[in-house]
């Protein structure tokens, strides 16, 4: 219809990480997944393609491009886990927990593990590898909370040509037609 618009909103129910080796649909289905903390509504959790690097081949006598070849660009995960655990801490940020404790690590952890994002409609994506890290954020002060931001960049796992496997249903893609 003319004029019409249409909005698709994914909300996450819960992100998991695994070690397991993630090549295809039978090993996600397969693998063990840990729940990590609950993420933040106020931020947005965006998976997001890179744009393509491009480059255009041009001659001396001519001003229109010979060639023209391109680059793929990562696909990268940003957002905010709240209510971690002291023990989710640990394994986010780096260092030792000591009962209610946290120490965190001087030196910054990078994670890389196979990551699932499900959806509350259905469905859910999974980086087969990927590498990141969790900063600390702390707002300090009246209505403030305690957030941890992440960047995780989706790779392709050891012997997979997929860095990112996406099971669509319920999320925003056009339903399946037969003719």
């Amino acid at each position: 219809m003319a004029g019409e618009k249409t909005r698709v909103k994914l909300l996450i129910d819960k992100i998991q990480f695994t070690g397991s080796k993630i090549t295809d649909k039978a090993s996600v289905t397969a693998a063990t997944w840990d729940d990590q903390p609950l993420t933040l509504r106020d931020d947005e959790l965006i998976l997001e393609e890179a744009t393509p690097e491009e480059e255009e081949i041009f001659s001396h006598e001519l001003d229109s491009a010979l060639d023209y070849s391109i680059t793929g660009g990562s696909v990268t995960a940003t957002g905010s886990f709240v209510q971690a655990t002291v023990e989710q801490l640990v394994s986010l940020l780096g260092g030792k927990a000591d009962g209610s404790v946290f120490m965190k690590s001087a030196k910054k952890l990078m994670i890389d593990k196979a990551i699932r994002f499900t959806f509350k409609e259905g469905g859910w994506v999974v980086f087969t590898r990927a590498k990141g890290f969790t900063t600390l954020n702390l707002n300090v002060g009246r209505g403030g909370r305690a957030k941890y931001p992440f960047k995780f960049i989706a790779l392709a796992a050891d012997g997979s040509e997929y860095d990112l496997i996406w099971d669509t249903t319920g999320t925003a893609t056009a339903p399946e037609t037969t003719k």
